[in-house]
């Protein structure tokens, strides 16, 4: 490869990573920004009168990535666990990492189609589905990449940002 060649991929590349990072940013503003408007436009709420929990994917062709909670268990992890409470409103926001066409559905034990987004090949769009959480709900994938970019719909757990519990090192008496 010239030197040339190097120079240009080098650029498409850092371009393409910027402009990722920009939309990122930007989603992540608003969906802040939606989180302090969304007591009064009439968003559906959670039976503790919470807002729905809103979780925040990146798709790429080899994997859904977690970008939302920041919590160690989701965030930065390849296909991660959707955490529901039956009952409770969830909201599901997806952006396009690669430009490659993605798609989210739920899917029930079966593999039928529960929920989903539109598509988008786009780099950088995002996608959304509001839902409210059933027991039917057993996993999640790309319409598109079924293979890579499949996950699973937990029950009855939820993340947390607990420090962990501390493992014993022996040296504690029983009493």
């Amino acid at each position: 490869m010239t030197e040339n060649m190097q120079a240009q991929e080098s650029i498409s590349i850092d371009t393409t990573r910027r402009r990722v990072l920009r939309t990122v940013g930007g989603l992540g503003a608003t969906v802040g920004f939606a989180g302090l408007a969304g007591a009064q436009d009439g968003t559906p709420q959670n039976q503790d009168g919470q807002r729905p929990a809103r979780y925040v994917l990146g798709g790429r062709t080899e994997t859904w990535v977690g970008l939302s909670p920041v919590v160690g268990a989701f965030y930065g992890q390849s296909n991660p666990p959707l955490r529901f409470q039956p009952g409770d409103q969830y909201e599901v926001v997806w952006i396009n990492l690669d430009g490659n066409n993605h798609e989210f559905q739920l899917l029930d034990e079966a593999g039928e189609d529960l929920e989903e987004t539109e598509s988008t090949a786009n780099i950088g769009e995002t996608r959304s589905v509001r839902f409210q959480a059933t027991q039917e709900m057993a996993r999640y994938r790309c319409e598109y990449h079924p293979q890579t970019m499949l996950g699973e719909v937990q029950f009855d757990s939820e993340y947390t940002t607990a420090p962990p519990t501390p493992t014993p090192s022996g040296n504690e008496s029983n009493r």
